[in-house]
């Protein structure tokens, strides 16, 4: 809300929109596998910034558009719970929308709680334009002329192709489309990506959603005399950066390490002088020791511990970052390809799971002839380093070679390291089902389509273990003394560490209870070959090609029930399915290998219940023992599934109702 206060002759609502889908090519590698919005400044990213300059112009709704690695923007946004705005992202898939449609898409966001005007704000702009100022300027204009319903915010700039006339202050041409003689009356500057329009716009804006140029449409309005655009030209002591390409990106930091006084206008808030900024900067690139120190004259900021430096080559204009703790990638890379040559490479750390393992994206910035030429031939690869006591390393090497000859979509694995445990293997790309639920929330069609074909390649890997099973030396067996140990997992861990419940007590209350669960998922249910961890963040889509179904983390895989991996799919806490759709997934599955439902439902619910029991271990044991906080999210959808399927069970055997009697008290 703008008030009388702020400088202003009445109150008004202002909306925002930040355009976010871009993907940002000229910034690689740092956008390889990362949206440009969330390239980081000084720890805060382009979208961060836009967003608390919004909220300090007193913003109310934010929306944003998102195309290129969309999940990660949305990853961005679950993250956020303290915010003063309230903020929409708006999708764009498949295809991109411009800069005009994501306007009309957003047009119920943007017109919220009756605004008079909403912000246009280019995610990559970094700039100490004030905004509120923009806001004054352009109400201002509209009391002058009811027609003016937008104000376009112009720098001195080395594109001018914006003509305003000196008289009016309105803009008269851009990109030299209209037919306008140029003369002594006008000037010329450059469009700052910022702009101010009136909600009124949309009354002349298309209605459907599609790609559109919103300078496009502004000039075909401009040409019919039906709205006027005014200009807010900026001084000369406005700082302005499109962070188009690595030099922009240098720019910005040093501009900042120059004027320190000026973060908060630039970024919107104030940075920590302890920060490491390149502490966010997983993209890397490794130059052999002489380039070290040739480079290390041009370095702009070292952190304490020495650990990263950003260098400028003149010459080649280019900006590089160095860091010295992931020497050891580079040694692992010249082991697998049997070289002392240097390799020029960036290394992205990727996200953590549960496990010790780091896996990291590598991009190759030469080529050279070698046995392993194939997987230079792709984008990425991603490099595997598990710790020398990692038992599953082999396993992993096994697995993933035998699955992959059996026609089993793993990564294909394309080199190994013994000495340093790592594997360089196929990349399988950001896009997990759990991406595919954020972009898909509501369109349970979708989904559910999604979940069916998902079951389909479950089914094939089921049939496909029948062969496996033979060649795989170290198959092991989930016997009753390994599902007891899930129990006692979850017993310990979950119920005893986590609820602070008597674990003497609870024994004594569950040991039977635990011992006919796993009687019935090793005695009254068939046995085959299953993944051990068939969860959404283990299921990559190729959106290339047909949303291909991709499987990670499979060196887990034994001998076991047969609805382990469908309880672990449709009962998930990392996106929680609904009942309904729950249920339609597993008739779909028994439908499709013959079963009949009725009959397998207790196998299945004791499955379930394994699987259950079995996350919530996990979850405790995460975020007690190994300090990840983040699993704590999930304990309490986790609880729920494990209550409803408690009490499903609890109908057909009354034996399970002390278990439900527990955990529906916790």
């Amino acid at each position: 809300m703008i008030s009388e206060e702020d400088g202003y002759s009445e109150n008004f609502n202002v909306n925002g929109m930040i355009l976010a889908a871009g993907a940002g090519t000229r910034l690689r590698p740092l956008t390889d596998n990362t949206p440009k919005a969330l390239t980081k400044i000084y720890g805060h990213s382009l979208l961060d910034i836009v967003c608390n300059k919004m909220a300090n112009a007193k913003v109310t709704n934010i929306a944003a558009n998102s195309h290129y690695c969309a999940g990660k923007i949305s990853e961005w946004l679950l993250e956020k719970d303290d915010l003063d705005f309230d903020i929409k992202l708006f999708h764009e898939i498949p295809n991109a929308l411009g800069t005009g449609g994501p306007l009309i898409n957003a047009k119920e966001h943007l017109c919220k709680d009756n605004a008079n005007y909403f912000i246009l704000h280019n995610c990559d702009i970094i700039s100490n334009i004030n905004l509120q100022e923009l806001i004054s300027k352009h109400h201002k204009n509209v009391q002058k002329n009811p027609k003016n319903l937008v104000t376009m915010c112009l720098v001195d700039g080395s594109e001018p192709r914006i003509v305003v006339d000196k008289n009016s202050s309105n803009i008269v041409n851009m990109r030299d489309v209209l037919n306008i003689e140029i003369n002594d009356n006008h000037e010329r500057f450059s469009y700052a990506g910022i702009s101010c329009f009136s909600t009124e716009i949309f009354n002349y804006l298309p209605n459907e959603v599609n790609d559109y140029c919103i300078i496009e449409l502004l000039l075909e309005l401009m040409h019919d005399e039906q709205i006027s655009v005014g200009s807010y030209i900026t001084n000369e002591d406005i700082y302005w950066n499109d962070i188009g390409s690595s030099s922009c990106f240098y720019d910005v930091h040093k501009y900042i390490l120059d004027n320190e006084h000026h973060e908060l206008e630039l970024l919107g808030c104030n940075i920590d002088n302890k920060h490491d900024f390149w502490s966010d900067c997983k993209n890397l690139l490794f130059l052999e020791e002489e380039s070290k120190q040739l480079y290390a004259k041009n370095k702009l900021k070292i952190n304490n511990n020495q650990r990263a430096i950003l260098i400028h080559d003149e010459q080649q204009e280019h900006h590089f970052v160095v860091d010295y703790f992931h020497s050891q990638i580079a040694k692992i890379l010249q082991n697998l390809f049997d070289t002392s040559h240097i390799i020029k490479f960036t290394a992205e750390l990727l996200k953590e799971q549960g496990s010790s393992r780091r896996f990291y994206r590598i991009n190759f910035l030469e080529q050279f002839d070698h046995d392993l030429q194939r997987a230079l031939a792709n984008n990425s690869e991603v490099l595997m380093i598990s710790s020398k006591d990692d038992f599953d390393f082999e396993r992993f090497i096994e697995y993933g070679t035998i699955y992959r000859s059996h026609g089993i979509n793993v990564p294909e694995i394309y080199g190994v390291d013994k000495e340093n445990h790592a594997v360089l293997m196929e990349d399988f790309g950001d896009f997990s089902l759990y991406d595919f639920h954020i972009l898909n929330a509501g369109d349970d069609q979708s989904v559910l389509a999604c979940y069916k074909q998902i079951i389909d390649e479950l089914i094939v890997f089921q049939n496909q273990g029948q062969l496996i099973t033979n060649t795989l030396a170290s198959l092991r067996i989930f016997d009753h003394e390994y599902l007891r140990w899930e129990t006692n997992y979850f017993l310990e861990y979950f119920l005893h560490l986590y609820c602070k419940e008597d674990l003497a007590k609870l024994k004594n209350s569950l040991d039977e209870i635990f011992a006919q669960l796993a009687h019935i998922c090793l005695n009254e249910t068939n046995q085959c070959l299953i993944h051990r961890d068939f969860q959404s963040m283990n299921i990559h889509l190729n959106l290339q090609n047909n949303s291909q179904v991709g499987i990670i983390d499979f060196q887990g895989g034994r001998i076991g029930s047969q609805f382990y991996d469908l309880a672990s799919l449709i009962n998930d806490p990392y996106v929680n399915l609904n009942p309904c759709m729950r249920d339609e997934l597993y008739l779909y599955y028994c439908e499709k290998t013959n079963l009949n439902s009725k009959e397998c439902l207790k196998s299945y619910l004791a499955a379930t219940l394994q699987r259950n029991m079995q996350a919530l271990g996990a979850y405790a044991f995460l975020s007690l023992k190994k300090n990840k906080k983040d699993y704590r999210q999930y304990i309490s959808p986790g609880l729920r599934l494990l209550i409803e399927n408690c009490q499903r069970i609890s109908y057909i055997d009354d034996k399970f109702k002390k278990l439900l009697e527990i955990v529906i008290n916790i």
